[in-house]
């Protein structure tokens, strides 16, 4: 939605973005920021103290970086990622600022639809 051309830079050993015109969209302050398309909508990575998170191009959050791991699905023309914390899976809608599942021992994507697995380590 902008003519002006975004930029992944490093200032000072961090990671961050600016535009054409030098003005900065994401601050200095991440450990390293990756330019994502796999969900099918440009995403920005971002890893900050050891954990992952979500970032739109905008520099508007899409998942704090508060993750051990975020795997990205389109699942249908959904946004959806994978996201791991203290040992817990959750699905999160890359849309929406709650997450649409509770936790699980894990959750895989498999073509079109997801395999869980609970604390019993049952799978469906």
């Amino acid at each position: 939605g902008s003519d002006k051309s975004f930029y992944i830079a490093v200032k000072n050993n961090r990671y961050g973005v600016f535009n054409s015109t030098f003005d900065t969209i994401v601050p200095f302050e991440y450990d390293s920021i990756m330019y994502n398309r796999s969900s099918g909508k440009p995403m920005l990575k971002i890893y900050k103290n050891g954990n992952y998170g979500m970032m739109y191009p905008d520099g508007k959050p899409a998942i704090t970086p508060e993750f051990t791991s975020i795997s990205e699905v389109n699942n249908d023309g959904r946004y959806l990622a994978i996201v791991k914390k203290n040992n817990q899976s959750y699905l999160k809608d890359l849309n929406k600022p709650e997450m649409i599942s509770p936790a699980f021992n894990n959750i895989e994507y498999d073509h079109g639809g997801f395999v869980i697995t609970d604390s019993n380590n049952m799978k469906g």
